[in-house]
This record gives structure tokens, sequence and C-alpha cells, in this order.
């Protein structure tokens, strides 16, 4: 997950959990822009893809980074629909954005 965009404190949001007895749980989660120099405390970094293209796709000095957000469920529990924070609706030139390429969980069944 990353940001685009995004102020330095990162981009905040809400991931809704829901379980299959009927319950929810939303976690607040907040995503770093993928060109922040410095990144909150605890933050993984998942990937650090080098330098970005710049305007005339020259390479600019920046990196660009893709982020692990994590959100606590409850182990005991069924996971039923997952709604992830909702974003503008319309993109314009420079509009902060939230970019999900993965979701997964830790937890293995047989």
């Amino acid at each position: 997950m990353t940001a685009t965009y995004a102020p330095a404190s990162g981009l905040t949001g809400t991931v809704t959990v829901a379980y299959a007895d009927g319950t929810s749980s939303a976690l607040p989660i907040t995503v770093p822009d993928w060109g922040a120099t410095t990144v909150p405390k605890g933050t993984v970094i998942a990937a650090d893809g080098g330098k970005v293209n710049g305007s005339g796709r020259a390479q600019s000095t920046r990196t660009a980074k893709l982020y692990t957000i994590g959100v606590d469920v409850d182990p005991s529990r069924q996971l039923a629909p997952i709604t992830l924070p909702s974003g503008p609706q319309y993109m314009g030139f420079k509009t902060p954005a939230l970019h999900v390429f993965a979701i997964a969980t830790d937890r293995h069944t047989a």
C-alpha cells in the first residue's frame, strides 16, 4: 500500500472489518506518501523501488516506497467483507489518494 500527494503526516482512513457473526470493527490506518523522506516510527517499508521518473521521464532524486500496513483483527472469528477507505470521487491533478496493491492475512488454516 502507498499514498500519493499525502501530507507529511500521511493519509488517514478507516478499514472496516466485518465478521461472519454480523459484528464489525472500524480500524484506523495511516499510510505515508510513496516519496516520503521520513516515515512514522513502526512503519514497515515493504519495497523501495529506487528512483522516481519525473517530468520528461528524467529520474528524480526521490525514491518510491510501498508499505506494509497492518490492522489487528479477532483471530477467533471468521472474516467476512473488508471495506477499504474510500477515495475522492474525482481524481484531479495531485489529488491525495491511497493505492492498495495486495491484501493478505497471516493466519493459516488447514
